[in-house]
C-alpha cells in the first residue's frame, strides 16, 4: 500500500491522502474518515457490513471504528482518504463525539441525489487541494 498526502495544513481540520492497495489493510483511526473509490472494485468491512465500492463510491468511516479494505485479487485500488479532525467539528457542535454516522453510496434507502451532493463538496476539496499544491508548487519552484 502507498499513501501519498494530497493535502495537509497544520492548522486546517481536513487532510485528503492518496491511497493506492493491491491487498488487504484494517484500519483505526480518531478521525472521522470518508473513503472515495477512484478506481477498482473494493470490499469495505465495517461493523460487519460488508459494503463492495466501485468508482465514484463513497463510504465514511466513524472515529474510532474498525475497518477493513480489501481489494480483488490482483486488482489496484485508488481511493482518496479525507480525514476530518473530531476535535474541530466537537467544537462546532459539542457533542459530535457522541454521534454515529451510516453513510455510503451503496444504501439503496437514500436519494442518490442526496449522494450527488456530497461528491459535489469531495469533488471540491479534491480541486481545492490540487490548486493550493499548485501553487506551493509554482512558488517555490521559479
Amino acid at each position: 500500500m502507498t499513501k501519498k498526502v494530497l493535502f495537509y495544513e497544520d492548522k486546517f481540520p481536513i487532510s485528503i491522502n492518496l491511497v493506492e492497495t493491491e491487498e488487504i489493510y484494517t484500519d483505526w483511526h480518531k478521525e472521522l474518515k470518508i473513503l472515495y473509490f477512484l478506481k477498482g472494485n473494493t470490499l469495505v468491512d465495517l461493523n460487519k457490513q460488508k459494503i463492495i465500492c466501485e468508482n465514484d463510491d463513497f463510504v465514511l468511516i466513524n472515529s474510532y471504528e474498525l475497518s477493513n479494505v480489501q481489494t480483488q485479487p490482483l486488482e489496484k485500488s485508488l481511493i482518496l482518504e479525507f480525514l476530518i479532525d473530531g476535535n474541530f467539528i466537537n467544537r462546532l457542535y459539542p457533542n459530535f463525539s457522541f454521534m454515529q454516522f451510516s453513510c455510503n453510496s451503496k444504501n439503496e434507502n437514500i436519494s442518490y441525489n442526496k449522494f450527488e451532493n456530497i461528491r459535489y463538496i469531495l469533488y471540491k476539496f479534491i480541486k481545492f487541494s490540487l490548486e493550493i499544491n499548485y501553487y506551493w508548487l509554482i512558488r517555490f519552484c521559479l
